[in-house]
């Protein structure tokens, strides 16, 4: 599964040039955590409602003024947004999306295709993704092969469990360069998994085994 099709595409941005308080304003109105700082299509950082707390901060004070702030909500969002921003790209697999966040200790990866923002997923976004296919594999089957260097094998490998009525859920594979090792991981919804099993070997397929 990969990011294109779990990210967010309807963005809430601000430029460099706006205000804290814009920014304070964006994410209270839309409930975002995460807000994208773009110069027409660029990205240029990310700014956190996190971010904002900490730089709006009130300062211990005798004063009578009821906020005193370490910045003035005037400050340009430029001055304290993150610029080196850790980005996915539309066609990264949603694992390596969520190990991203995870080595980096960040909620959002800002989706970047061509130079230009096209969207943006947090970890909410890839939270639902897991849960939904924890929903998946608890009703279904997997069968681990080797495709080899056989021209069409994935399509044909598809076609045969479309063929005996069952239907493909999910794929992976293995990291091997060498395509005689790769084993591919076919995760799918059916009753028939032997008679899935048969068809391959009879097709000369190396299955390596089962879960049901």
């Amino acid at each position: 599964m990969i990011v294109e099709r779990n990210m967010q595409r309807q963005l809430v941005t601000i430029t460099p040039q706006g205000t804290i308080g814009e920014a304070l304003e964006l994410i209270r109105v839309h409930g975002i955590h995460h807000l994208p700082v773009v110069e027409g299509k660029t990205l240029l950082g990310v700014l956190t409602d996190r971010d904002l707390r900490m730089a709006l901060m009130p300062l211990n004070s005798n004063s009578h003024e009821k906020e005193i702030y370490f910045l003035t909500k005037e400050i340009s969002v430029q001055e304290i947004m993150t610029q080196r921003v850790i980005t996915a790209s539309p066609d990264m697999y949603i694992e390596d999306a969520a190990r991203l966040m995870r080595n980096h200790s960040i909620g959002c990866l800002p989706v970047v295709e061509h130079d230009e923002l096209v969207g943006i997923i947090t970890e909410s976004d890839i939270l639902d993704v897991f849960i939904e296919m924890m929903r998946i594999i608890s009703g279904s089957e997997r069968i681990d092969l080797i495709l080899g260097n056989r021209k069409g094998a994935f399509e044909d490998v598809s076609a045969t469990i479309s063929q005996e009525g069952s239907e493909v859920l999910s794929v992976g594979m293995s990291p091997d360069e060498d395509l005689e090792r790769r084993i591919y991981y076919f995760r799918i919804k059916g009753k028939n998994l032997a008679t899935i099993v048969d068809a391959l070997k009879r097709k000369q397929y190396k299955v390596i085994s089962t879960y049901s």
